[in-house]
């Protein structure tokens, strides 16, 4: 992960605390301290019936953007797309959508309902 790329910096957003951890029994609990180690990005998608949030589908194991694009077609296929079709609460990307607190940075090879909208930047290094 480079600077600039769509997961720079993932492992630093919420670093994972071994002193907040407690034994099996619990009777080493520090401090109510919170473990950490988890961290949500894009790659998922809310599932509706009757105009209502029924749950949520996640996929992981390329890129976020590929996450998000495969969640999407999984959740048409099962037909619990929300009432405006399939892109009303489709991701943005800066680079193409213009740039906002939501947006998210292009992955490499991004495509979005099936047609290409381009690339990561080149890795610079450091």
């Amino acid at each position: 992960m480079q600077p600039g790329h769509s997961l720079f910096g993932l492992n630093q957003s919420n670093p994972f605390n071994p002193l907040a951890l407690a034994s099996p029994g619990g009777a080493d609990h520090t401090d109510a301290k919170i473990a950490g180690g988890i961290i949500t990005f894009g790659g998922g998608v809310p599932l509706y019936k009757n105009g209502k949030i029924i749950g949520g589908l996640g996929v992981s194991g390329d890129t976020a953007c590929t996450g998000h694009e495969i969640a999407k077609r999984v959740r048409t296929l099962a037909s619990l797309d929300p009432a405006g079709g399939p892109a009303v609460d489709d991701i943005t990307y800066a680079s193409v959508d213009g740039a906002s607190v939501f947006t998210h940075p292009l992955c490499l090879n991004t495509f979005r309902n099936g047609v290409s909208i381009g690339s990561e930047a080149a890795e610079t290094g450091y």
